[in-house]
């Protein structure tokens, strides 16, 4: 249930941001975004399972969401990165604020 919400929060999040940001470029229709979030997630997921949380695990996830963003909402390549690069902070901006408010 907690992976579900995860996922939503996260496509709602990176919708905003796409909106904010390239909001005449992209596509950023909801279900869209939600099954490239559910993709995501379980690629981060199994890249976990098989090589541990780490730099290499960041930086797969990194690269797939650009290419995700870039192939299936629309968005230049520049453009991309800088969504993924502003959603990747907020996610771990929002852990950070979750960390403090569960101790």
């Amino acid at each position: 249930m907690i992976g579900i919400i995860s996922i939503i929060i996260n496509a709602a999040i990176l919708s905003l941001i796409m909106f904010a940001v390239a909001r005449h470029e992209a596509d950023y229709y909801f279900p869209k975004v939600a099954l490239i979030s559910l993709g995501l997630g379980l690629c981060q997921f199994l890249l976990s399972l098989a090589l541990g949380p780490g730099i290499i695990t960041l930086v797969v996830i990194l690269g797939l969401t650009v290419w995700s963003l870039h192939q299936f909402c629309y968005l230049r390549w520049s453009r991309a990165g800088i969504v993924t690069g502003i959603h990747i902070v907020l996610q771990i901006a929002l852990l950070i604020v979750l960390k403090i408010l569960a101790s």
